[in-house]
């Protein structure tokens, strides 16, 4: 590169997102929230208590605490992770900027990423969202608010495993309550609720999750696939959008997708597109 070369981005005032705990939150994070509040409670409230006392409900109220907390403790610790560049971050500890024309300190470093005034590794790429390079950069993650890449991809793996496990359990103690308090509709006298708006009450989580547990099954199937062809979701997307024009991802495209590396993170592509998964 010309070390004399201008930086076109002079103009962009860097405002990086630590992690997805960072303000402002989004949309899809807050309504995660509440869902995983409202089935909780729904759970702990309702269906537990209209399910046999002894050994039945303890080992509900078990099972469900402790897919609770591991998918809450997932979930936060992928939210707190910051799975910016390294040398990214080194800038922001020094405050000295890196300059283009600098030789690079590490055999994994060849690039110059304008935006974030560092040398980033090769495989980095900038996330327009968070405003910093990510190692590998899988996808921005909106559910959680933050970036998916190389350092955090393993939490990211847990915490949809988690999520699974959880929806699916939400998901049947719901038919479980639901059929429990057909066959005695004296449990329900508790919650001052008549049977049907009982069984309302505990359908509708249900239903959601069972959508949702089908939803992450398929997310789960899709990044098995995508790790043993050796691509990224951000990867994929772009060879669905070469080669079909669409981003919607079949079948038959996540077993033979073409091989492809990701666009270099270079002036001109500092603000690729990315898709939120």
């Amino acid at each position: 590169m010309d070390s004399t070369q201008t930086n076109p981005f002079d103009s962009h005032i860097a405002n990086p997102r630590i992690n997805g705990l960072s303000y402002p939150p989004d949309a899809r994070q807050i309504a995660v929230g509440v869902y995983v509040a409202f089935s909780s409670a729904v759970v702990f409230t309702l269906c537990i208590n209209v399910v046999d006392q002894g050994a039945p409900r303890v080992s509900l109220v078990a099972v469900f605490t402790a897919l609770l907390l591991s998918m809450l403790g997932n979930g936060f610790a992928l939210s707190c992770s910051n799975p910016v560049d390294l040398h990214v971050s080194a800038v922001w500890k020094s405050g000295v900027e890196g300059k283009l024309d600098e030789p690079p300190t590490d055999d994994r470093v060849s690039k110059f990423c304008w935006v974030c005034k560092a040398h980033v590794e090769t495989d980095s790429l900038h996330c327009r969202y968070c405003d910093k390079c990510i190692p590998r950069l899988d996808h921005h993650c909106f559910y959680v608010n933050n970036c998916i890449g190389r350092r955090n991809y393993g939490l990211y793996i847990a915490s949809l495993i988690s999520i699974f496990l959880y929806s699916s359990a939400q998901a049947a103690a719901s038919v479980i309550s639901f059929v429990a308090a057909a066959q005695n509709p004296s449990k329900v006298g508790a919650f001052n609720l008549s049977l049907q708006a009982f069984q309302s009450i505990v359908l509708i989580p249900g239903i959601l999750s069972f959508a949702f547990s089908i939803f992450i099954a398929d997310l789960l199937r899709l990044h098995i696939l995508l790790y043993f062809k050796g691509m990224t979701t951000l990867e994929y997307s772009h060879y669905l959008d070469e080669r079909t024009g669409s981003k919607t991802m079949s079948i038959g495209q996540v077993l033979f997708p073409k091989k492809r590396k990701a666009k270099a993170i270079v002036p001109d592509t500092a603000d690729v597109d990315q898709e939120g998964i």
